[in-house]
């Protein structure tokens, strides 16, 4: 904006030479004339000129998503700066030109790949981090831009965790010897992360806290980042020893319902004996079979009888007799 104040000045003081020229008395006749439209054909000129730089040179810097610009001059990336909104760029695209930086927070899931602990148990651990440019400084800003940005910081902060979690779960002198301990690691797992990350040997609770809640903000000048959230969402064994887990922990948990269910079966079975009187044996029995654990079997035997000829011809005789006899009819001897 200063170099528009200053074209601006420089205009209305060539304006007002050629106000001062035009009225003197001196200048007159055909040649005075002559010089008059040149002079306002030169003013015109400088006028359009300076007009269509300041045309030119406002650029709009996006502000949603929050946008910054690295100021070039010639071509060569400056340690400029400029935020988001209506800038000036003189001589723009030739003399100044400029690099757009998305400064919104970048947010990366990945999961290391071959993660092993020394007994040979593979696992899967999920790490997530938030980080932004450090668009406050211009420095470190071209060095994001040395490292092709999002992308190649991305890239660069996956293999240096990556590298990192493996040594870690690895080691037989620090972090899990076993699936099981790993389990339980989360975070001494963020800590060697970060501290590796970071470049410190130590990290107080605070600052451990504060990254696992996104409130980190530290400047990672080689990166040309702020770091402002790391955690490890996940560890989980996976492969062969995943599948023998699972197998053990369905056996456990059948164990643990058979021991329930025969409790069950011994209450029902005294408050039986209790309420019947029936024997121990007796009372399993029933509730056994109530609950079908055995098979109650029941056995139909149909018995024939095989009556002297001539005995049904006596039983149709004496038939109506029984029924008198049944519906009490005294007359019958």
């Amino acid at each position: 904006m200063v170099l528009i104040k200053v074209q601006n000045s420089t205009v209305v003081l060539f304006l007002n030479n050629l106000i001062n020229v035009v009225s003197d008395e001196s200048f007159t006749g055909e040649i005075g004339y002559k010089y008059m439209i040149i002079i306002i054909a030169l003013a015109l000129i400088v006028i359009g000129i300076t007009g269509a730089i300041v045309y030119y040179g406002l650029v709009q810097i996006p502000a949603s998503p929050p946008h910054v610009a690295v100021v070039q001059v010639l071509g060569e990336r400056r340690n400029w700066v400029k935020g988001e909104g209506w800038r000036f760029f003189f001589g723009y695209p030739f003399l100044m030109d400029f690099v757009l930086v998305d400064r919104s927070n970048i947010n990366v899931d990945f999961s290391p790949e071959q993660v092993r602990t020394p007994d040979n148990a593979e696992l899967d651990i999920r790490i997530s981090l938030t980080f932004h440019p450090d668009y406050q400084n211009p420095e470190s800003l071209n060095v994001y831009l040395d490292n092709k940005g999002e992308a190649g910081v991305t890239n660069i902060l996956k293999d240096v965790v990556s590298q990192r979690v493996l040594q870690w779960a690895r080691s037989t002198t620090e972090g899990p010897q076993t699936w099981q301990e790993a389990q339980g690691k989360i975070v001494e797992a963020i800590e060697v992360i970060l501290q590796k990350i970071l470049g410190v040997n130590e990290l107080t609770e605070e600052q451990k806290q504060n990254f696992t809640r996104g409130a980190g903000n530290c400047r990672l000048p080689s990166f040309g980042i702020v770091l402002d959230r790391l955690n490890v969402d996940k560890i989980a064994i996976t492969g062969e020893m995943a599948a023998k887990a699972q197998k053990a922990a369905g056996e456990i948990l059948e164990r643990e319902a058979e021991i329930i269910e025969l409790d069950h079966i011994g209450d029902r079975m005294n408050a039986l004996k209790e309420k019947t009187g029936l024997s121990i044996l007796e009372a399993a029995n029933f509730v056994m079979a109530d609950l079908g654990k055995v098979t109650k079997q029941v056995n139909d035997h149909n018995y024939k009888v095989q009556f002297p000829r001539g005995t049904g011809k006596a039983l149709e005789e004496i038939a109506p007799l029984i029924r008198s006899a049944l519906r009490g009819d005294r007359s019958l001897d």
